[in-house]
């Protein structure tokens, strides 16, 4: 059966959109091709090794790590920022997928008008007719948008968000686990400077017993002045390297400190604001009437508790001066 020319001019429109729509604005991307040599000189093991858990440092039973390594994630600035930067890429891909779709505009509205006093007209004779008249409007009104991807700019802008979203995931993902890794070699090295620090006050207590023996022999004739300036020196030794991993230990405290950094955000400045201009119009006088009359007692309390508070939210809880670590 032939089609006439009136019945195929609706195909020949619908075959040259489709064509049109498999049309995009450059080729799509295809991994270059890397030449990778069939054999190797030493044998390659070719199974592959067990992965570790998410929280692998769960493998070091120790709570005061684990403890450590869940606050890392909440309060570390580097997690917060790479982490915002995904959420915000996120965002990017929703509104660029939503640009594929038609959009819809509905809007509706009613007025209602009266006019009054209305006209004087003669109902009965001799008197006037007060009349109001009343009148109600409605409009609707529904407008549809669809911008058609023929030439795909909308699909490559949408994949370009996509591969923004999967490389903010992936910075997240090594900001996450370069912060753990370095909480967890710091704290590992703590640990170590503390075993050393008790080695060393071990080695310091035979030390001083040596000392005390060489000196007591010395004063019998026993022993000469040199073994007296060797223990001396021994001693000595063992102290100056005790203070130098209490310095160590230190600093390894204060990288740990420096990873999980509490964030104080805009809840704690403006208390701390209002705090400040509160205590500015206090009247620090001895006269306490005065205290009464203006409320400034009421107002000095409840800006305290209001810092408190302030400062309580943006610690999460967490004590704000911590204990160090035991």
């Amino acid at each position: 059966m032939l089609l006439t020319r009136s019945a195929a001019r609706p195909l020949v429109s619908v075959a040259v959109a489709t064509l049109l729509a498999g049309c995009a604005i450059g080729p799509n991307y295809k991994r270059p091709a890397a030449a990778v040599t069939e054999s190797f000189k030493n044998p390659v093991n070719t199974t592959a090794p067990a992965l570790p858990p998410d929280k692998w440092w769960t493998l070091f039973n120790d709570s005061v790590l684990n403890d450590l390594e869940a606050q890392v994630v909440v309060n570390n600035q580097n997690i917060a920022e790479a982490s915002a930067a995904y959420m915000q890429a996120r965002a990017v891909v929703r509104q660029d997928r939503s640009n594929l779709l038609p959009s819809f505009d509905l809007s509706g509205g009613a007025t209602r008008t009266a006019s009054g006093p209305g006209s004087f007209g003669t109902s009965l004779p001799g008197t006037l007719a007060n009349t109001t008249t009343t009148s109600t409007s409605y409009q609707l009104a529904a407008s549809t948008d669809w911008q058609l991807d023929i030439w795909g700019k909308l699909r490559r802008t949408l994949e370009n968000a996509r591969d923004s979203a999967q490389a903010s995931a992936a910075d997240l993902a090594n900001a996450e686990l370069s912060n753990q890794s370095q909480l967890a070699t710091a704290y590992l090295q703590l640990r170590g400077a503390d075993w050393q620090r008790k080695l060393l006050s071990d080695t310091q207590q035979a030390y001083q017993r040596t000392l005390t023996i060489t000196q007591n022999k010395y004063k019998a004739g026993v022993s000469a002045r040199t073994d007296v300036l060797q223990a001396q020196s021994q001693l000595f030794s063992a102290q100056d390297q005790e203070q130098s991993e209490i310095l160590q230990r230190d600093q390894l405290e204060n990288a740990i400190a420096a990873l999980i950094v509490y964030r104080f955000g805009l809840i704690p400045l403006a208390c701390a604001i209002f705090t400040i201009n509160m205590l500015l119009n206090v009247p620090f006088t001895s006269d306490f009437s005065a205290w009464y009359m203006t409320t400034s007692a009421l107002a000095l309390l409840s800006v305290v508790a209001l810092a408190g508070w302030g400062f309580y939210h943006s610690l999460g809880g967490e004590p704000l001066w911590r204990a160090e670590i035991e």
